[in-house]
């Protein structure tokens, strides 16, 4: 069962042009965020990840999501810049939540291993709208600094910070 729902949805993923956000795209995604943040029996997981099938999309999968974060996340980086109210227009970001959630795992991690706050870090990879930098510099006052590859993702990235 689970393996043929991963299947799916990857078949469906799998045949759009785009991942720029809109109704079909974000139910796809969110389908497929459901699928993997459900509980599944250890068996039923270890049976679809050995399948042949699921273990010959798993890497195109990867990629086909982490392009659909960054269409995601330049569209509301988009918003946010264009906003006569950007904190406001932030604030309706569908995974900000997650994103405090996850900034407050890795801020106590760091701590954590560190033994104190620590004054700066780095984000590689931060893409459009470099939200958990945000986060780290807005809550935690520490100093961050964002590199990613793309010239697209960091033109973008200058507008919203």
């Amino acid at each position: 069962m689970l393996k043929s729902k991963i299947l799916s949805i990857y078949d469906e993923l799998s045949k759009l042009e785009s991942y720029e956000p809109c109704c079909y795209v974000n139910e796809l995604f969110s389908d497929l965020v459901s699928l993997v943040t459900h509980q599944y029996p250890e068996n039923e997981i270890n049976d679809a990840l050995d399948d042949k099938d699921v273990q010959s999309i798993i890497l195109n999968l990867h990629k086909i999501c982490a392009l659909g974060e960054y269409y995601l996340e330049n569209h509301w980086a988009e918003k946010i810049a264009e906003s006569s109210t950007p904190s406001e227009t932030l604030d309706i970001f569908p995974y900000k939540q997650n994103y405090l959630k996850l900034c407050n795992l890795e801020y106590q991690a760091l701590v954590s291993t560190k033994g104190k706050k620590p004054e700066s870090t780095i984000f590689l990879g931060a893409g459009p709208l470099p939200l958990s930098a945000i986060i780290f510099s807005s809550r935690y006052n520490i100093n961050c600094t964002v590199l990613d590859k793309s010239i697209e993702a960091c033109n973008q990235a200058k507008k919203t910070s």
